[in-house]
């Protein structure tokens, strides 16, 4: 990764929309900027939001902000190891053990997971619990996921991702860096640089 980073540009497919992420290292950490301003329900909705991540790629902190609101819909910390400080946010269910986050309007959080649990081998499920971070319900919520390794095709990761307690099931291609490509019927990247 560069010193300004890697920018990545998802187009959302399931309402007019975009999102923008700024990937970098900020000292020991990860760090992920995003903005998606997408139109759900007929409102233009222009969210503003942060994850760092220790190099492990395990989530310590989520941070979700209506553009020209003081305060944030969301606003988590976790230790890496599954226990989590709320701040800002209703917590529907015990978050404990939940190591990554999913916020519900970006593709980038798949990346985590991915990231975190490498290396991959073909036909390899895991099963994990996320903190799923909804900001316009302004909720915390854990659920439990499922990644299977499919298929390499060059450079490019197919994995089968799972919501095992709603039953959703949705393809998802990778980059090496383990960045969403495309994600079934739900985003598909415009650019990255």
């Amino acid at each position: 990764m560069s010193e300004h980073g890697r920018h990545i540009v998802w187009q959302s497919l399931a309402s007019p929309g975009l999102e923008h992420v700024r990937l970098r290292s900020e000292g020991d950490q990860l760090v992920a900027h995003g903005r998606t301003v997408r139109v759900l329900g007929g409102v233009l909705e222009d969210l503003r939001w942060r994850i760092e991540c220790d190099p492990a790629w395990r989530t310590r902190a989520v941070r979700a902000l209506i553009k020209d609101r003081l305060h944030p819909l969301l606003c988590a910390e976790c230790d890496g190891q599954g226990r989590w400080n709320v701040q800002a946010g209703e917590v529907r269910g015990r978050l404990a053990g939940c190591v990554d986050v999913d916020l519900a309007v970006t593709p980038f959080t798949h990346t985590l997971p991915i990231r975190r649990l490498e290396p991959w081998r073909v036909g390899e499920e895991v099963r994990v619990r996320v903190a799923v971070a909804d900001p316009l319900e302004g909720a915390f919520l854990p659920v439990r996921q499922s990644y299977t390794l499919e298929s390499r095709r060059g450079e490019v990761r197919i994995f089968s991702y799972r919501n095992l307690d709603t039953g959703y099931e949705a393809e998802l291609s990778v980059d090496p860096s383990g960045l969403v490509i495309d994600y079934a019927d739900e985003f598909r990247r415009a650019w990255s640089g």
